[in-house]
């Protein structure tokens, strides 16, 4: 039986951009879901984010426009699970305010939550603000001891 894990944009984006930090357990992570150890749960919001991620890498010449392009291709067919979010707004209100997060970051929050799963985010400030009062939010830098794939 795979675990479910929500994932943020921080994460996704590591399967594309080789310059990154924890680009390793990224790749980890997305090892363990083509092995369908894991199912990976995303808000909606998700795919604009990734969209955002690859618009900023390609301004700063960090990414090529066809390489950008493809990976919107390859993100489109990802096996995630992907949640409207837009009827969680007042519990993201209520974490993005008791966390002091943006609301983007709570609604990663309120979906494992709600999924009653375990979040898992390579963005420092996120983890930051939660580390020690989320006991189901962990960083990427984890994922070694987290996913250990057959």
């Amino acid at each position: 039986m795979s675990q479910t894990w929500v994932i943020d944009a921080c994460v996704g984006a590591k399967w594309w951009l080789s310059d990154e930090e924890y680009v390793a357990e990224a790749a980890q992570v997305l090892k363990a879901v083509r092995k369908e150890e894991i199912q990976l749960c995303v808000p909606d919001l998700w795919i604009y984010e990734l969209a955002n991620v690859l618009v900023q890498t390609h301004r700063k010449k960090r990414l090529a426009k066809e390489q950008a392009q493809v990976f919107i291709v390859e993100i489109e067919g990802m096996p995630v699970l992907v949640y409207p979010i837009h009827e969680k707004m007042s519990r993201i209100i209520e974490l993005a305010s008791q966390y002091t997060l943006s609301a983007y970051d709570a609604a990663y929050l309120a979906l494992a939550e709600s999924l009653d799963c375990k979040l898992l985010t390579a963005d420092d400030a996120l983890f930051k603000s939660v580390v020690g009062k989320c006991r189901f939010v962990h960083h990427l830098q984890e994922a070694k001891g987290l996913f250990r794939t057959k």
